[in-house]
């Protein structure tokens, strides 16, 4: 008879599983006790070990219902069907009854009983449970929640160390990637991810339940091979609400009224829930897993997750919620400090009809809003009632329009918030807003230069008279100075830039939103001007200030970070730019959920500079189509172009030809640095695709303007790209930039240029140990191509072996992108299909225009070919080719 499929492993339970199977395999180990709160998963825990225990016994399942809980062996009862009715009226004839059933259906094989649900265990269940494991005729798993049980003989095994004791984690943040995407059979954008990370923090039928409602409401929708959440889904899983309505109504009262207050706060004191019940009903829903202590806060207590905090609002009716909130306020401290639960508090407090202040509702408005909670911070500037504070509230209210993805329909009317400002600082917000809502739309500095022109008109005419203005209108100066200098750094005028930073950063009244700012602004300029090191410093000082003040500086955190990461990736950092990636992933779920896009570029754009290319794609996709959604940073042209050289790299021509035309239409907006590179990718593609002098010469121009700008970062990745489609005609250049920049990559750069220049062949193998120590495969594999032909020049043969070696090693490492692989072990196996076929032609004594007759292309195409092969062989005339193809016979048969 075939065997039952059996139920797979959870996601993120692999150590788990053994633990357990090992527990009840080890002759000195009875088995063990799984606890965990509802929807951890401990069901699917017992159906996946009831199919393996098979392997080396016989599993017993049994699901303890509260249906059978008042019953005396109720939960035994499908393993006493020939107990008679004499028997069960003793424990010891009950006892007998299950040896024997054990033993007739085990055949001698080891008996191995899993219980799902123990805490609904009867206690007589429970206490034969007990003396079966004792005794040693059983071993047993247990998986309960942790809510007191109906009898405690099973805990008390765990105490006595007969069974080994286990609390379920919660899943990790690439685990719930995985379960994410095995539920919907497809890749996950980051942002999404990401907020069904933080609604179910990791609680598996929670999430479960949350990707069925995205996909049923249409928040979530697939894109260009992608699931990307298009907006927070509405109301709350049926079924779900109906699981917790159920754990809330077998509630004693004043536990009720405890969670129903929690759920409501957002988070409370312990001190303060004395008003609602006693220290026990405390401790008991701290025991269950419904409470937790936050891991920051000791003193204070939320539900767990969140999502089964939503559900509980739900549950308490409007009058039981302003009863509950007059209790807590009668013992509490008035608002709580600034983070979610005050935002909460003061939803509570709306819903109740209380009244709250105007500048209290603002700066909460503007806090959710910076915290990516655009909905909350609607709805606080729309209870603003003063008509002192409209126009800050308006300013408010179009924040959160423009984080929900509205920027098109704000420009019209997001200039007329400056007209209407009523004091600099509210004018200072509105003409940042200003900024970025028109720079979204048209992706160019001159409107962010137009939103700082129009500022500094309204602080002279407006502000500059009234005595108590002047401090607030000097501080507004100086943020009309940072985000003129935001645009200089758009443009490429880095040097003018620093200069006015700089002067910031010296003056005698530091500000704190002003230095972040500052350090943020002035890191990038120093990056793109060869000074990565000092750059990331400022840049890490400004992420350790939010870090510090994370709801005051909340506003600054994407900018800031997004600076910083480019600089760690464009300076060669790549073990700390994954680090930062990976920490932010860890962070609030909503603060990652607007600005993943970017973040998701970032993680691609790290694996391209690594060579990991097979790796990037999924990622450049997932980036792609979230940017396609919402790009406020209006990077999306820069990774279309990364895209599109990757694609190249890979053989993927209709994909790199598509992405190249696409990033074609949008070339034009965004950062000037990252419109530069991108040309310079995409030309590198058609390189790869479609060798011609004119593909190379653009490089170069590229480079040119780069430099004549003093944008000399991006020149330096410029001429690495030409060098490494096979353009030597720089790389003087090259070494001259790289010999004064910083950073690690730099250090690479530049042994690798001078390599290259001097034919050394002893430090082009040193430069390719360098590139690969950093990870720069793509470098590290050309290094030993050029390195394995200069050997091969000198007839050292010994060297040749060697470094072979370690270009099959980097080959691999490089996932076999055979377009950017610059040799081989025989000088040609690196050649493509149509470069061996041209060469063989050439050898043969054909003309360029011979050969592109025969092969239907154009003369500068056949040109631009042998340039690529002349780079890969090592050689630089049309005659030395004989000498590479001394076989004719075997060369033909490799071009076949």
């Amino acid at each position: 008879m075939a065997s039952e499929p059996r139920e797979p492993v959870p996601v993120g339970r692999n150590d788990l599983v053994d633990e357990l199977l090992g527990s009840v395999k080890e002759r000195t180990s009875s088995g063990a006790i799984v606890y965990g709160p509802i929807g951890m998963g401990k069901s699917a825990l017992a159906r996946h070990l009831a199919g393996t225990v098979q392997d080396f016994g016989v599993p017993f399942l049994l699901h303890a219902g509260a249906g059978m809980a008042n019953v005396p062996y109720g939960a035994l009862t499908p393993w006493l069907a020939n107990a008679s009715a004499a028997d069960m009226g003793s424990s010891v004839s009950v006892l007998r009854a299950l040896v024997l059933y054990f033993r007739t259906r085990s055949a001698g094989r080891p008996v191995v009983i899993i219980v799902d649900d123990a805490h609904a265990l009867d206690p007589d269940s429970s206490h034969l449970l007990a003396q079966l494991v004792t005794a040693g005729t059983v071993k047993l798993l247990a998986f309960a929640r942790k809510v007191p049980g109906r009898s405690e003989e099973l805990s008390s095994l765990s105490e006595d160390g007969l069974l080994s004791r286990f609390e379920l984690q919660s899943l990790p943040f690439e685990d719930v990637r995985k379960v994410c995407e095995i539920g919907l059979g497809g890749r996950i954008s980051q942002g999404a991810c990401a907020y069904f990370m933080g609604e179910s923090e990791g609680n598996p039928l929670f999430l479960r339940s949350l990707l069925e409602h995205a996909v049923r409401t249409e928040a979530l929708a697939f894109s260009d091979g992608t699931w990307v959440l298009i907006a927070k889904p509405d109301g709350l899983d049926p079924g779900l609400s109906d699981l917790v309505a159920s754990v809330v109504r077998q509630l004693p009262e004043a536990q009720s009224d405890i969670l129903g207050a929690v759920a409501l706060a957002g988070k409370l004191p312990m001190t303060d829930l004395s008003a609602l019940g006693g220290d026990d009903d405390v401790r008991a829903l701290l025991a269950s897993g419904l409470l937790l202590p936050l891991p920051t806060e000791h003193s204070l207590v939320a539900c767990h997750p969140p999502l089964y905090g939503r559900i509980v609002r739900t549950l308490v009716p409007a009058a039981r919620s302003a009863s509950l909130r007059e209790r807590v306020t009668s013992v509490g401290r008035g608002l709580p400090a600034f983070g979610k639960g005050r935002i909460r508090h003061l939803h509570w407090a709306l819903d109740c009809g209380a009244t709250v202040d105007d500048p209290v509702l603002l700066d909460a408005a503007h806090v959710a809003t910076s915290r990516s909670d655009p909905e909350s911070g609607m709805r606080f500037a729309g209870a603003v009632q003063g008509g002192g504070s409209m126009p800050a509230a308006a300013v408010e209210t179009a924040r959160a329009q423009f984080l929900l993805g509205q920027p098109v329909l704000m420009e019209a009317s997001v200039f007329s918030l400056m007209e209407t400002a009523k004091d600099p600082e509210t004018l200072s917000a509105a003409a940042i807003l200003a900024a970025r809502v028109t720079f979204a739309v048209h992706g160019t500095a001159e409107d962010v230069h137009a939103a700082v022109r129009r500022m500094n008109q309204l602080l002279t005419t407006r502000f500059d008279n009234p005595a108590d203005a002047m401090k607030s209108v000097g501080y507004a100066r100086s943020e009309a100075q940072l985000l003129s200098c935001f645009a200089l750094n758009l443009e490429g005028r880095y040097v003018e830039a620093e200069d006015i930073l700089r002067r910031l950063l010296e003056s005698t009244t530091p500000d704190a939103k002003l230095t972040v700012l500052a350090c943020a602004i002035l890191g990038e300029a120093l990056g793109a001007t060869g000074r990565g090191t000092e750059g990331r410093k400022l840049t890490a000082r400004a992420l350790g200030m939010i870090g510090r003040a994370p709801y005051a500086l909340a506003e600054l955190q994407s900018l800031t970070l997004t600076r910083h990461l480019s600089l760690l990736i464009h300076t060669g950092e790549f073990a700390e730019a994954e680090a930062v990636l990976r920490g932010h992933q860890d962070d609030e779920g909503d603060s990652l959920f607007y600005s993943a896009g970017t973040l998701s570029a970032f993680e691609a754009i790290l694996e391209v500079r690594r060579g990991r290319f097979h790796g990037a794609s999924p990622l450049l996709s997932t980036a792609i189509a979230t940017l396609r959604l919402s790009d406020r940073d209006v990077v999306l042209p820069y990774v279309l172009a990364v895209a599109s050289w990757a694609a190249a790299a890979v053989g993927q021509e209709a994909r790199s030809r598509s992405l190249a035309e696409e990033f074609t239409g949008l070339s034009h907006t965004g950062a000037l640095a990252f419109s530069l590179i991108g040309k310079a990718h995409v030309a590198a593609a058609f390189v790869l695709l479609e060798p011609t002098v004119e593909h190379l010469a653009h490089l170069a121009d590229l480079a040119g303007t780069a430099r004549k700008r003093g944008m000399w970062a991006c020149e330096k990745d410029i001429l690495e790209m030409s060098l490494l489609c096979g353009d030597e005609r720089h790389v003087g250049r090259l070494a001259q930039l790289t010999s004064s920049f910083e950073g690690i990559e730099a250090e690479v750069l530049s042994e690798y240029a001078q390599a290259v220049l001097t034919k050394n062949p002893a430090r082009m193998e040193h430069a390719g140990d360098l590139a690969e120590n950093s990870q720069k495969q793509s470098l590290s594999v050309d290094a030993a191509a050029r390195a394995l032909r200069l050997y091969a020049a000198s007839g050292d043969h010994s060297a040749q072996r060697g470094v072979l070696r370690a270009l099959r090693r980097r080959t691999g490492l490089m996932e076999r992108a055979n377009g950017l692989i610059g040799g081989s072990s025989d000088q040609v196996r690196d050649l493509t299909a149509r470069e061996r076929e041209i060469a063989l032609l050439a050898v043969n004594g054909e003309s360029n225009r011979a050969i592109a007759d025969r092969l239907t292309v154009s003369a500068r195409t056949v040109e631009g070919h042998l340039y690529r092969i002349y780079s890969k062989l090592g050689i630089s005339r049309r005659e030395e080719l004989a000498t590479v193809f001394e076989a004719p016979s075997d060369a033909r048969t490799n071009a076949q």
